[in-house]
């Protein structure tokens, strides 16, 4: 029996008391697995008994078609589905450290989705603010969710991933939220086979007052030797392709999802566009362009042909000089009103 624990929030619609088989292939990059057994400070549905699965009607009957799990087996919901006939699981993984200002509307983003058989993971990197109270507050609508430290967020990622059971997965960060509550409805995965399924991202600066709508570019080979060609908050990832590529290189530190969708376009991946806002990004300001332009030139030597290497390294030499110029002009500044007030204070001590 498939039971609905609450039928108001995406996460507790569809909710089974079987726990799901994992089957690993020869092929499979990387092992699943439900728990984080060496993480103490874990909760969620999944602890509870609560699990989750994918649908599909099969001669009028309902039956689980997990990725992980080869076995079509016959189930009875509690409530009719009469919307659909097929009902993919779409994970979403929420990485966050430190993010008690924030965190909450992105879990409620998660939760208020309109489709029905979503999982939702929350990997936190150990906050040492509210940030696990007020995740543990919605623990009842969070399939799982652990908190330890990690090794950055391509870390924090992964292991998200590896606990994941849908066939497709979304990456929300703590911070970013989607866009409407309808936005997984709309994209209609369950009729896709690509490896991406993708839309736009709303960028919001509120540091530098704007915002404006970010749109994927070209998925070509041109593209890619440009820039990551899309935003991992506006699109949804074939847990297929992580099969076949693996996992996020956490050698990369800022780049991590550049070089996966490289990788995954390099291997023959595809991918779908749908021309509709997914996801609210909520730029703080601080991009780590450096850092940034250091790993995009790693990249670069490690997949791009040598013009775009020499390109790279053009476009890291250019960011030195304007990081240095910037900094040789606001050292003269500051020293500038160092000295203004210097004299100030002296010229006072000389009229008293």
């Amino acid at each position: 029996m498939i039971r609905s624990l609450d039928t108001r929030y995406s996460t507790t619609r569809l909710n089974s008391d079987r726990r799901p088989t994992i089957t690993v292939t020869s092929s499979d990059k990387y092992k699943r697995k439900l728990f984080q057994k060496e993480c103490k400070n874990a909760g969620g549905l999944r602890t509870e008994g609560h699990y989750k699965h994918s649908y599909e009607k099969v001669n009028n009957d309902w039956c689980i078609v997990d990725e992980s799990d080869n076995v079509k087996e016959k189930v009875v919901f509690e409530k009719p589905i009469e919307k659909y006939n097929t009902l993919p699981l779409i994970t979403v993984i929420t990485v966050v450290y430190n993010c008690e200002k924030l965190i909450e509307d992105t879990i409620l983003s998660v939760i208020n989705q309109s489709y029905p058989n979503v999982e939702y993971i929350v990997i936190d990197g150990g906050s040492n603010d509210g940030t696990v109270d007020i995740i543990k507050k919605y623990g009842d609508y969070i399939d799982y969710w652990i908190s330890e430290k990690d090794s950055g967020i391509y870390d924090a990622m992964n292991k998200g991933t590896v606990l994941a059971g849908g066939s497709w997965l979304n990456y929300m960060n703590a911070g970013d939220n989607f866009f409407e509550n309808t936005t997984i409805e709309k994209l209609k995965l369950a009729k896709h086979e690509q490896d991406i399924v993708c839309g736009n991202i709303y960028v919001v600066d509120h540091l530098a007052n704007s915002s404006a709508v970010y749109k994927p570019i070209d998925w070509s080979i041109k593209s890619f030797y440009t820039s990551m060609p899309v935003f991992h908050q506006g699109l949804f990832a074939n847990v297929k392709a992580f099969k076949t590529v693996g996992l996020y290189d956490e050698s990369f530190r800022y780049s991590g999802d550049y070089e996966w969708l490289t990788r995954l376009y390099l291997s023959g991946g595809t991918s779908f566009y749908y021309d509709i806002n997914v996801a609210n990004f909520l730029a703080d300001g601080a991009s780590f362009d450096y850092y940034n332009k250091i790993e995009n030139l790693k990249l670069a030597r490690k997949y791009f042909p040598p013009f775009q290497v020499f390109r790279r390294y053009i476009i890291l030499i250019s960011s030195l000089v304007r990081i240095f110029v910037l900094k040789k002009i606001v050292n003269k500044k500051l020293h500038g009103i160092y000295r203004r007030k210097k004299y100030a204070k002296n010229i006072g001590k000389y009229i008293r």
